[in-house]
Order: structure tokens, then sequence, then C-alpha cells
């Protein structure tokens, strides 16, 4: 198979999520690899922190759901102890980060906040 993704010698997250949406072996490595991985990586948040939801953000996975939160839904099942907590993409298109940091910016200020 002499794909794209072979002749690269290094490839960057945002490329091999351009790549993966025409390049086979890009989009198995993005679904099933990497995929399994971000399963197993959120089912251990899941498993110590026991969340209500889940939510995802940043550019990638907001360029990308079907890429990243897909598989997570699909995997996540095979590693969890605790209950499937609701899997969602942030309704921010890129602003979660500022809010979450000015929130936290505030509870300080007023004291409220986790030190």
């Amino acid at each position: 198979d002499n794909t794209l993704l072979k002749k690269l010698k290094k490839v960057s997250s945002k490329d091999l999520f351009a790549l993966a949406k025409t390049d086979t072996v890009a989009r198995r490595i993005v679904r099933d690899d990497i995929g399994t991985l971000n399963a197993i990586g959120v089912a251990n948040a899941i498993n110590a922190y026991d969340p209500e939801i889940v939510i995802f953000g940043g550019i990638i996975a907001k360029s990308n759901p079907e890429l990243i939160l897909k598989p997570i839904e699909e995997k996540v099942d095979n590693y969890l102890i605790n209950r499937k907590p609701k899997l969602a993409m942030s309704k921010w298109k890129f602003e979660g980060k500022l809010l979450g940091a000015a929130s936290d910016f505030l509870q300080q200020e007023r004291g409220t906040g986790i030190s």
C-alpha cells in the first residue's frame, strides 16, 4: 500500500486528521489505534471520578467529531467499571478554555475556588 501517510516522515495531529478524511491507512490509525487509546483514557477518568457527563472540545475534536467522539463511544464500554456517563461535544466553538479560565479567576477572586 503506497499511501501518502507512508511517504511522510513526520506527521502532526492536524495533518493526520486531515489525511484521515481521504487516506484509509490514516483513517484506520485514527479510528482504531488512537480511538482505542482515547477510549482507555476516557474510561480511566470515568472510573476515577464517576462524572455525569464528559464534554469534549478543542480544535481537533470539534473539527473531527466522527474521528474522535464516535470511536470513543464505540469502545469506552470495554474499559468501564462505572456506569457510562453522557459523552458530548462542547457546544462552544473554541471558547471553552477561555470561559473555564474566566470562571476559575472569578472563583479565586471571590474566595470560592479550589486553591
